[in-house]
């Protein structure tokens, strides 16, 4: 329990508490966190939203969609490599996040959820973290009760070359190593849009299913 000026009185469960901070090493912690070190800059040109009904976004969104996915090896949380050219002939899903981001946290459950349901079709669910450490990933997931695959983007050059300027950004690539869609954010129905957009890449003749109300 502590009080603050802007907040009064202010009260953490001391088992969701990570480690404490006092007097001058807060700022010198704070000044070495990723967001902290992020440079500001310009806000990209609106795109067409995501929809919020469920149904798969558009193929226009990014400019990425049709291309081939950029290539790229990254050191996984369990000590392993992942290399994207080696899921060729699988669909993948990239789900670039970080902890300290609200909307990440209300989506890669659901994320998790629908690439499991999948995974038997050969879908891929890797994660891309954006510049934290392994203690706080590790930590994150713990509290979340995550499982899954987690690419560690140290200095953020894999999502540079994927435009994620916003997270959570959510890419879908096919079997033949093209960006079928991306698209950035959650809406009200982050499950049904990301399954939707897979039962279209892996079946394009695939019937879009109803939202839930």
């Amino acid at each position: 329990m502590a009080k603050s000026d802007v907040l009064g009185v202010c009260r953490v469960p001391l088992k969701e508490v990570d480690q404490i901070l006092i007097g001058d090493t807060i700022e010198k912690t704070a000044a070495q966190l990723a967001y902290q070190q992020w440079k500001l800059q310009n806000a990209p040109e609106p795109k067409t939203a995501s929809p919020d009904d469920g149904s798969a976004p558009t193929m226009s969104e990014s400019p990425l969609v049709g291309k081939s996915a950029p290539p790229f090896t990254l050191d996984l949380l369990d000590g392993t490599k992942f290399k994207l050219d080696e899921l060729k002939g699988k669909v993948v899903i990239l789900d670039f996040w970080a902890s300290w981001c609200g909307p990440c946290i209300e989506s890669l459950p659901q994320v998790v959820k629908v690439a499991d349901e999948f995974k038997a079709q050969g879908v891929e669910l890797v994660t891309v973290n954006l510049q934290e450490t392994t203690k706080q990933i590790t930590s994150f997931l713990n509290r979340q009760k995550l499982k899954m695959n987690v690419a560690l983007d140290i200095d953020a050059a894999v999502s540079e070359k994927y435009e994620a300027t916003s997270i959570p950004q959510t890419v879908i690539i096919d079997r033949e190593g093209k960006i079928a869609y991306l698209w950035i954010g959650v809406g009200n129905h982050v499950d049904d849009t990301l399954r939707n957009a897979l039962k279209l890449v892996l079946d394009p003749k695939a019937v879009k299913t109803e939202p839930k109300k």
